[in-house]
């Protein structure tokens, strides 16, 4: 019994000094994720619910990830960084997705490559 306890304590310490090494991001930086998370999700509305979550969250994804050290190397607000990177890697993806759709452009593209004739 006394293990037990004893293994809590040191699982609230670890907790506490996690809290400690890695500070909270205001309540203002989930807000502005959230809402770039759903201006990716509202676009393309012919695109099935799956897809545009998917491409959703993989923006959010990238912008909760990179949104940090853009801030640091630009000199702005980790809040602003979030939303610009959000909806910037959104349109390049979407970009990606687009180019990857047309078969013909890529098979085209690998012809004139390889040196074949187009």
């Amino acid at each position: 019994m006394q293990g037990g306890r004893h293994n809590k304590i040191s699982l609230r310490q670890e907790q506490s000094q996690l809290t400690k090494d890695h500070k909270m991001k205001p309540i203002e930086y989930y807000v502005a994720l959230a809402a770039s998370m759903l201006f990716v999700l509202t676009q393309h509305k012919e695109k099935t619910w799956l897809s545009r979550s998917a491409i959703a969250g993989s923006s959010g994804g990238i912008g909760y990830a990179t949104a940090p050290d853009v801030a640091m190397m630009v000199g702005r607000s980790e809040i602003l960084a979030v939303v610009v990177i959000t909806a910037f890697s959104y349109f390049l993806l979407d970009a990606c997705g687009a180019l990857l759709a047309d078969r013909e452009a890529i098979k085209e593209m690998v012809k004139r490559r390889l040196g074949g004739k187009t």
